[in-house]
Formats: C-alpha cells, sequence, structure tokens
C-alpha cells in the first residue's frame, strides 16, 4: 500500500503477481510469499483482510484456506489488476482510503485475521492505522504484520533510502507500537542462508552508504526526496549510456548482485521466520 490511489510502483510494498528477473527482485517476492505462507496457519475456516493486497497474490494464496478474504489497497490500479488476474468465491478486492483519510469500510468485529505486509512503513499516522485494524477484528482476532527491519538496512538515525517510505522499524520499536494498541504481540525475524540473503544485504549496504547525503539523520523531507529522486535520475541516465553498468537501485526492485538457485526456486522453505533471526531483513509480527 503506498502514497496516492493510483500509485502501483514495482517496489517490495506492491510487486507483481509474477517475480522479476533479477535476483533482488526475486528474493523480494520470495520474502512476500513466505509471509503468506507464514500466515497460513492463522486463516483456515477464518474471515481475512488482506490490507495493503497489492496486486493481489498473496491474496489468492490464502483464499483455499480461508472461510473468506478480502483484499483492500489504496492503489485503484492494482485492486483492479488483482480482480482481473484472480478469482474465487470467496474472495473479492476493493480499493480503500487510507486510513489517515477515511476508516475501513468495514463495521467493527468483521474479521478474524487481519494481515498487513509491508505496508506500515508508509503510513502516516501508524497507531490510527494499527487502531483500524483492531477494529475490523472480532474478539480474539489478531494482526499479522510484516515489514523491513531498518537495522540491516540504515545506519542509525538515518532516514530511509526508499522514497515510498516515511520511516522504518527496529524490532524493538515496533513492538513498543504495537503494545500501545494491542494486548499480546509477538516478534519474529525473517532471514535465512547466506546465499540467500547475500546478495540483498550486499545491496542495502551499498544504498545506505550512498545516499547518506540525503538520508543523513534529521535531514528534511524536501531534502530527502530531492536528492533521492535526482539519484534515481541519474541512475536511469547512466544505464540507457552503459546498460548493465549499474547493479541495485535505490528503490526496492532491482538487480541485486550475481544469481542463487534458491532466488530462482522461488521456494520459501529457504526462507525462516522466527525469534532471534540474524540477520533479519524483515520483523514479522503477531498482536492480539
Amino acid at each position: 500500500m503506498a502514497e496516492g490511489p493510483d500509485h502501483a510502483e514495482a517496489t517490495s510494498e506492491r510487486i507483481a503477481a509474477d517475480p522479476g528477473t533479477s535476483v533482488s527482485e526475486r528474493l523480494i517476492y520470495l520474502l512476500h510469499l513466505a509471509s503468506y505462507d507464514f500466515a497460513a496457519g492463522h486463516v483456515l475456516g477464518a474471515r481475512v483482510l488482506d490490507l495493503g493486497c497489492g496486486t493481489g497474490y498473496g491474496t489468492a494464496r490464502l483464499a483455499t484456506r480461508s472461510a473468506t478474504i478480502v483484499g483492500v489497497d489504496v492503489s485503484g490500479s492494482a485492486v483492479t489488476a488483482a480482480a482481473a488476474r484472480f478469482q474465487a468465491p470467496n474472495m473479492a478486492f476493493q480499493r480503500i482510503e487510507p486510513t489517515e483519510t477515511a476508516p475501513l469500510p468495514f463495521d467493527d468485529s468483521s474479521f478474524d485475521v487481519v494481515l498487513s505486509f509491508q505496508v506500515i512503513e508508509h503510513v502516516a499516522d501508524p497507531i490510527g492505522y494499527l487502531e483500524e485494524a483492531r477494529r475490523v477484528l472480532a474478539g480474539g482476532g489478531v494482526l499479522i504484520l510484516a515489514t523491513p527491519e531498518r537495522g540491516t538496512r540504515l545506519y542509525r538515525g538515518q532516514r530511509p533510502w526508499n522514497r515510498f517510505h516515511l520511516r522504518e522499524y527496529s524490532e524493538q520499536r515496533l513492538e513498543r507500537l504495537l503494545q500501545r494498541v494491542f494486548g499480546t504481540v509477538e516478534m519474529y525475524g525473517m532471514g535465512g542462508p547466506a546465499d540467500l540473503l547475500g546478495p540483498e544485504l550486499r545491496r542495502t549496504s551499498r544504498l545506505r552508504l550512498a545516499t547518506i547525503p540525503f538520508t543523513f539523520p534529521g535531514a528534511p523531507e524536501r531534502w530527502r526526496l530531492f536528492g533521492l529522486d535526482a539519484l534515481t535520475r541519474l541512475r536511469a541516465l547512466v544505464r540507457s549510456a552503459r546498460p548493465g553498468a549499474l547493479e541495485g537501485d535505490q528503490g526496492e526492485s532491482s538487480s541485486g548482485g550475481a544469481g542463487t538457485g534458491l532466488a530462482d526456486a522461488l521456494d520459501t522453505k529457504a526462507v525462516r521466520i522466527g525469534a532471534g533471526v540474524s540477520p533479519s531483513v524483515c520483523i514479522v509480527a503477531v498482536a492480539r
């Protein structure tokens, strides 16, 4: 889920239903699939809301296990693409307004499970967003949330180098945020073997260094966006002049290194989600 109603950038927060050709694209897609597979154990026979469904591939992945599942997103184009590609009698897609603008269009206690994968880093009012998720959950319901782990992506105090992220969270900060709204919170990391994660870790290490002139602690938002947009334009010019000259991008969908059989195989069993996982590229939280 991103900033505007028709924003469908191919970032890690909204990627296509088909994985890209680069290692980074395929790895990010794999991590998304792993998030949905982790949630599969919670959705059997449940009423599920996929809050920030993007192009709907994860929503469809859980449809056979859920009693009903509704995928919602602020992007009209993403919802249209999802509805055109995926159909099931118990599944629906719907465009919504950002929770800062309007409440979710559902009654209290409408769902047993709310999924929020790669969304909260975009949200200007995270408490309001979480309160809406709690409002539509029935008693005993569960929120399952995933977001990038800032500790593997950013220096201490550094602002996000992904220009679509308003903030990125450490496990401790996210846990404190969730505890303000939910009674019980379980925190996990998402990681995997070195040959799977290595290209992504090297990519993010390069990016946090290259973008520090625009993302230093306390950098004004206008300066951050100006610098990151300028860097994107520069890299596009270099690519057009010298195809293949640059690896990586300040966004989330670009190439990240040499090929890896694990990323190519798209086997979610290679991804580990659990307490104390290190290095962790994403945080996964289960809140009740």
